[in-house]
């Protein structure tokens, strides 16, 4: 019954692209007729053709990307600028800023609540980075059992750490910072540890 029920949601949710797709090939006959059919009896290209010619689609695209790369660069600046101040100046009302900024910047973990140590508090940067590691050591103990100690040691940093920074980047600057150890040290996928592998 609930694959039925998302059966049903799901082709609501598609059927109204479909129909977008085919009154596109419809010529101005058919889109006048009532009841309005389906599929095109006779699907023409015409209207995309007369939308090219109406709409200057390549000045379209050459102000998105004048727009968006505008947009690119003052975030950047402006990001830089206002890191370089909070770590050099000192000004009124700075401690509460930045102390605002590391209360919302919490990293969740797979269930949606904050990544925590073992007593319950905050995960710190250095934590983290020696439980990927030790995480990533566990994995090429089991992996190559016949490494040295200092061979496992030397991979499971250079993994450890990489999937770590690797996992930073790759989120979506715009969706909630979510952390998965699963995930980061997998050996496929979208992961340092596969793109290392590779290499």
């Amino acid at each position: 019954m609930r694959k039925v029920l998302l059966g049903v949601v799901a082709v609501g949710m598609v059927a109204p692209f479909l129909y977008m797709v085919s009154v596109s090939f419809m010529g101005e006959g058919e889109l006048l007729r009532w009841p309005p059919p389906l599929l095109p009896h006779a699907p023409t290209t015409g209207n995309y053709s007369a939308m090219v010619e109406v709409l200057p689609y390549a000045r379209v695209l050459l102000n998105t990307a004048i727009l968006a790369g505008c947009v690119m660069v003052g975030q950047v600046l402006t990001s830089a600028a206002a890191g370089y101040a909070f770590a050099r100046l000192r000004f009124p009302g700075r401690d509460g800023i930045i102390a605002a900024s590391l209360a919302i910047l919490t990293i969740l973990g797979e269930d949606g609540r904050p990544i925590k140590t073992r007593e319950g508090e905050p995960i710190k940067l250095e934590a983290l980075l020696d439980e990927a590691e030790e995480r990533a050591r566990a994995i090429v103990r089991d992996k190559h059992p016949g490494l040295s100690e200092d061979e496992q040691a030397c991979i499971a940093r250079v993994v450890g750490i990489g999937a770590v920074k690797y996992a930073d980047l790759m989120q979506n600057r715009t969706a909630d910072y979510r952390f998965s150890w699963d995930k980061m040290l997998a050996l496929d996928g979208n992961t340092a540890p596969y793109l290392q592998y590779v290499y």
